[in-house]
């Protein structure tokens, strides 16, 4: 944490120049933000001043870095201010023919060219430093004006958001920072987008305005709608002024639809200057998952209902996974239909241990940390102004309460290898365990298990990867039905089987397998991103609950790929790698991340589901599901088909079962894999006996042929020929040569 030099005590900050506290003008929740840490600061004597553009009644007001002058305080609608209330990312996406480079060719968010607004606006922030020199600036948040506070000589502490934030500005940002604070419990595992910058992060907890209120008595409230019965629930939904994608209207009809329970509608049109009793006096609240809804929400400590809105960066998917994961709220991804609710009232009661009355636990809001959370930011901020030296790891601050305890389903990542690959695995054996390290929702360790079924000699492999104890090889047992299909028909669909069952055997039907291909790395964020996207609630443990998950897969170039085993290869052993590597390793994947376009790719955050097109390019590379999925599956359609001997199909044939079987497969964004460059032939002519005798084969059940690309490759090439319909109006494939010529 940061240390202070010995001449200066804790709290000589007040005998230094003020703290200034930017507050970016986006939504309300940054200048909230910083009015409750300027409160704390000034508790300690140290002497504030705000600059915003959000209200011209406090402290130093900021010109608008926009072409057209507007006021950033409309409170009409969440969408009245326009672009007043907008980012960088929204600004862009109404008017980018109104903007000459603001990104300043990639290195920053919004600094455009020949914009007076934002000209006065920095040359104001300029000025007050140079009168009021100030002994530390809070920047909440941007990255310009971060690197101008910076620039000027003064040292920063700025605000970590969630999300994906590898880009290049936001890291400038943390990296000039003096010291960073995130608004999340000190049990939440450091983000990839921080590792490299733990040394200096500070998690203080939930940051909100109303920390340390008293809860006022449950009171009726008169805005609520019917029923007169003021025994039924009281429903409160927040609409926030950053914006989000529902109507009045559609809460109007919400209401209508659910009649039993009282609603009421804070923000909009709506807006009340103190929504905290209203909070306290709900039995639930509806809100988005912004930040500091989260922190209201658990300092009122009610259950929550919480519908991740979108914004740039997905900081309130990160947001709600973390949530969901931990059991504190439930989540919404997609908006329901308005007389649809009535199931996730219920599922959210459920985690408040209350039928309809929900307030008996308060969901454990308290492991969000919200008791003292300002103090803790103002402790960092004045050691900083102070003249604060870092020294270590900031996550010690002055807040011990034990993390929730909430066993996370242990996950064990499954793969096929040969001898010929054992580089290949061994480079992804470490990158599991480098991103092992972080898995679970922070408030358990989540216990990862590398498992590889060797296609050839386990002996051999184990010999070969020696330097790897902890990656356990298991042969495939050998098959006595079989009469040998040539060297190169290995048994691919019967090594997935047999891996499954002993990864289930290994983590239990609760757990979590991950099918990885032996060429592929895993990503920071994969194995927690397949952990939510197949997490079943506990009690909906039923068949049409199975899901499978897959995720984006970029190939590497073979440049690519020689660069980030030179990193890898090069490693300490394992306990000696710390944040700054995986912070490394998640750089250079960020760098050559560009999944494959032949399959959905959402956004990182984001889960499609699919469309029964989508079935037609599954594929084995990454994917992930539930011991309980996958014996649903084997009691269904057996697996894979281990009739499928060798390279093709057998993926293909897995996607129809799905589809046939109505098991969900959903896309998920974020949970990558990257595949090491290895010599590919196009065709794969050293496959051609076993694609066209599992072509054939795959016909024979579905009626189309796979592979299609190849096949008509190797059919122009005069290598195999399609034989005309039988009586049947079935086709066939034949080997009209079994080499290239």
């Amino acid at each position: 944490m940061i240390a202070p030099p010995p001449s200066s005590p804790i709290g000589s900050a007040a005998e230094c120049g003020p703290v200034g506290l930017y507050a970016h003008h986006a939504g309300s929740g940054h200048l909230h933000r910083c009015a409750a840490i300027a409160r704390e600061l000034n508790k300690r004597g140290v002497r504030t001043e705000i600059l915003s553009s959000r209200d011209p009644g406090t402290g130093v007001h900021l010109p608008l870095d926009l072409r057209k002058p507007r006021t950033a305080t409309t409170d009409a609608s969440p969408n009245a201010a326009g672009a007043a209330g907008s980012d960088a990312a929204d600004l862009l996406a109404a008017a980018p023919e109104a903007y000459v480079d603001p990104t300043a060719h990639g290195s920053l968010h919004w600094a455009p060219l020949g914009v007076p607004g934002y000209t006065h606006r920095m040359a104001v922030i300029a000025q007050w430093i140079q009168e009021h020199r100030p002994a530390a600036m809070y920047v909440d948040v941007s990255v310009e004006v971060a690197a101008l506070c910076r620039l000027l000589g003064v040292p920063v502490v700025t605000l970590a958001m969630p999300g994906s934030r590898q880009d290049a500005p936001h890291q400038l940002g943390y990296q000039q920072a003096h010291a960073i604070l995130a608004g999340w419990p000190n049990w939440v595992p450091t983000p990839a987008h921080l590792h490299r910058w733990a040394d200096k992060l500070a998690p203080v907890g939930g940051l909100t305005r109303f920390e340390g209120r008293p809860r006022p008595p449950r009171t009726a409230t008169a805005t609520a709608t019917a029923p007169d019965d003021h025994r039924a629930p009281l429903i409160t939904v927040l609409q926030g002024s950053g914006g989000d994608s529902w109507t009045e209207a559609y809460w109007e009809d919400v209401f209508r639809s659910h009649s039993a329970y009282r609603w009421q509608l804070l923000g909009g049109s709506r807006r009340v200057a103190d929504p905290f009793p209203s909070l306290c006096s709900s039995d639930l609240v509806i809100a988005a998952a912004g930040q500091n809804s989260v922190a209201d929400i658990a300092a009122a400590q009610v259950p929550a209902i919480l519908l991740p809105q979108h914004r740039p960066y997905d900081e309130q998917q990160a947001t709600a996974r973390l949530l969901q994961r931990a059991g504190l709220a439930h989540i919404v991804w997609d908006l329901p239909g308005a007389t649809q609710w009535e199931p996730h009232l219920q599922a959210a009661w459920r985690l408040g241990d209350g039928a309809q009355t929900g307030r008996t636990r308060g969901c454990e809001w308290e492991h969000w940390q919200v008791s003292g959370a300002t103090a803790r930011a103002a402790e960092v901020i004045a050691q900083v102004a102070s003249g604060g030296r870092l020294s270590g790891a900031m996550t010690a601050l002055a807040h011990t309460r034990e993390p929730l305890t909430r066993p996370q389903p242990p996950v064990c990542i499954v793969t096929l290898a040969t001898v010929s690959r054992a580089d290949h695995l061994r480079r992804q054996h470490r990158s599991v365990q480098m991103f092992a390290q972080g898995a679970g929702s922070g408030v358990d360790q989540r216990e990862v298990r590398h498992l590889c079924v060797a296609l050839d000699s386990a002996a051999e492999l184990r010999a070969a990867l020696s330097d790897a104890p902890d990656l356990e090889i298991v042969d495939l047992p050998t098959d006595p039905s079989d009469t040998g299909h040539g060297p190169s028909s290995i048994r691919l669909a019967a090594a997935r089987n047999y891996a499954a069952e002993q990864a289930i055997d290994r983590v239990g039907r609760d757990g979590i397998v991950v099918f990885l291909d032996a060429d592929c790395l895993a990503s920071a964020e994969l194995i927690e991103r397949y952990a939510s996207a197949v997490a079943v609630p506990k009690g909906a443990e039923h068949a049409g609950a199975a899901v499978v998950a897959t995720g984006p897969v970029t190939y590497l170039t073979e440049e690519q790929t020689r660069g980030i085993a030179s990193f890898l290869d090069a490693l300490p052993p394992n306990d000696a790698v710390g944040e700054a590597e995986r912070g490394t390793l998640a750089e250079l994947q960020a760098a050559a991340h560009r999944p494959h376009a032949a399959r959905p790719r959402p956004g990182s955050g984001e889960g499609w589901e699919s469309t029964p097109g989508d079935y037609d390019v599954f594929w084995s590379l990454s994917f992930a599901l539930t011991g309980r999925t996958w014996v649903h599956i084997r009691e269904r359609f057996g697996g894979f088909d281990e009739g499928f001997r060798g390279y093709g199909g057998e993926d293909t044939d897995f996607g129809f079962n799905l589809r046939r079987e109505g098991i969900r497969l959903l896309w998920v964004g974020g949970a990558d894999a990257y595949h090491q460059h290895h010599p590919v032939s196009s065709p794969p002519w050293e496959h051609l006996s076993e694609i066209v005798e599992n072509a054939n084969r795959f016909y024979a059940k579905w009626g189309r042929w796979p592979m299609e690309g190849w096949l008509s490759a190797f059919e122009r090439a005069g290598a195999v020929a399609f034989v005309p319909p039988d009586a049947t109006g079935r086709r066939g494939l034949t080997l009209k040569q079994r080499a290239r010529d």
